[in-house]
Formats: structure tokens, C-alpha cells, sequence
């Protein structure tokens, strides 16, 4: 660990404040945040099938990272050398979901877009987000490899059984809410209760969606703006206001994040599907 430390030293050795706000500003987009507004985005203006796969991609990794961390419950960098801390975090450090998740994210994106610029784009951004946790202080250099290589295992999963899970829709849906509680009942962390109240918010969502929703995309500037309007505001509201407003035991976390992403799924498609008819 001692050479981690070291890594993480020099790396700090460039030091400037402008060098510190663009990794902060790089590390921002592994926030809850931004995939918030990204997937409130997708949901009223991608296909649905898009995001169907990719919110359920993305629940699956966290999962996976979150189980992960409890398993190896390795501190972050700070708590053992606090000088080196120069961006907030909780929980522990390996592996890095920051770089996990970016694997994931990028990487799906760059394959479902098919563009070589994209692509480029893509990896660019998967090593500087790991890189800014090493430079931030909150992950060791090991933490951002591992986190890497379950991200880029994460993928491999997903397109492996992309025809099985899409096949067999309603052993899918059982399989995840199965393998998330048993999670939630084994490992005792703050990131399962929200990853399984959104799987349980999006199942219904998709659910309800198949009955009662007619979903078209729009190619008009006007009814993508109303659209992502709706979706992106009504979802931060619910965010926003949830945690402010109502106290954050298990069950009401669990139902904050269950009406989130119900919201993304169903209820926004459906009021924009009505308000901004062709």
C-alpha cells in the first residue's frame, strides 16, 4: 500500500488550483447527479428499449461494485493518510465504482452509438475519471484497475445474456428482485437500499408502461425541449425534496428511489406523450 501512497503523492506533486476544479469537475460525472439527468433524458427521448437496458445495466453494476466494497471493506486513501484527501466520499474504497461505473456507462454508450469519434471520446473519459479519483485522494491506483476490469466484466455479462434476460422478460424481472434483496439482507450498506428501491420503481415502471403507455420518440426541437423539461425537473424535484423533506430511514429511502425512477419510466413518458402529441 505504501507505493499506492506514493502514487498518489506525485501525482498530487502537479499541483495547481485550476489541475484540482477540472478533476473535480471530471469526477462529477460518476455523481448520482449526473446519471440522474442523463437517464431522465433517455427515458422521454431515446428509444424505450435503450433505456430499459442501460438503467438496467447500470442498477446491475452498482450492485455488483456495492457487494464488492463490503466484501473487501478497504478504507479510502484519506482515512489512513488524511493530507492526502482532496474531494469528499463515504463508504470504502475497493473497487472504485467512479471507475467501474465509467466503464460501463461510456462503454455502452460508445457500442450502442457506433461512432468512432464516440468512441475515442468514450475511453478518454474512462481513464481521466480514474484517474482524477487517484489524483483527488479518495481511491488507491489498484481501487481504479479493479474497478476497470468488474466494469468492463459488468459489460461482458450484459452482452453475453442480452437475448437471454430480453427472452425471458418476466424471469429477469423476478431474478433482480431476488438477487437484490438477498444483497440488501446480507450486506448492510447505504447504496443497496437506493439501487434496490430503483429496481423495484423501474419494474413497475416498464410494467405499467407496457399497458397503459403509448411511447413514441419525437424528432421536433420544440417537443424534445418539453420533454426533457418535464422529465429532468420533475426528477430533481423528487430528489431534491425527498431528502430534504423526509427522514432517511431504510423504507423511505427505499420509496424515494422507487418513485424516481417510476417517474422516469412511466409517469413523465406518459405526461409527455400526452403534451406534446405530434
Amino acid at each position: 500500500m505504501s507505493w499506492e501512497v506514493t502514487i498518489i503523492q506525485k501525482i498530487q506533486g502537479f499541483d495547481s488550483q485550476a489541475l484540482v476544479y477540472f478533476n473535480q469537475g471530471i469526477t462529477s460525472l460518476g455523481e448520482a447527479y449526473f446519471f440522474l439527468i442523463f437517464l431522465s433524458v433517455a427515458w422521454v427521448i431515446a428509444p424505450r428499449r435503450f433505456s430499459i437496458h442501460f438503467t438496467f445495466l447500470l442498477l446491475f453494476t452498482v450492485l455488483i461494485n456495492t457487494i464488492l466494497k463490503e466484501i473487501f471493506t478497504r478504507p479510502r486513501p484519506f482515512v489512513v493518510h488524511p493530507q492526502l484527501q482532496l474531494f469528499s466520499a463515504q463508504g470504502y474504497s475497493f473497487p472504485s465504482g467512479h471507475a467501474q461505473i465509467a466503464v460501463v456507462f461510456w462503454g455502452y454508450l460508445a457500442y450502442y452509438l457506433r461512432n468512432k469519434v464516440f468512441w475515442l471520446i468514450s475511453l478518454t473519459l474512462i481513464l481521466l475519471i480514474g484517474i482524477s479519483r487517484v489524483y483527488l485522494g479518495v481511491h488507491y491506483p489498484t481501487d481504479v484497475l479493479c474497478g476497470w476490469l468488474v466494469g468492463s466484466g459488468c459489460l461482458a455479462v450484459y452482452f453475453y445474456s442480452y437475448t437471454f434476460w430480453q427472452k425471458h422478460w418476466k424471469l429477469s424481472s423476478t431474478t433482480w428482485v431476488f438477487t437484490s434483496i438477498s444483497s440488501a439482507l446480507l450486506f448492510h450498506t447505504e447504496l443497496l437500499v437506493p439501487t434496490l428501491g430503483s429496481l423495484v420503481g423501474v419494474i413497475i415502471g416498464c410494467h405499467l408502461a407496457q399497458k397503459y403507455l403509448h411511447f413514441t420518440t419525437t424528432k421536433t426541437s420544440k417537443n424534445i425541449a418539453i420533454r426533457i423539461s418535464i422529465c429532468v425537473l420533475g426528477t430533481l424535484s423528487l430528489y431534491i425534496l425527498g431528502k430534504k423533506f423526509f427522514p432517511r430511514t431504510e423504507v423511505i429511502r427505499f420509496i424515494h428511489y422507487a418513485a424516481i425512477l417510476l417517474w422516469m419510466s412511466f409517469i413523465a413518458p406518459k405526461l409527455c406523450c400526452y403534451k406534446t402529441k405530434e
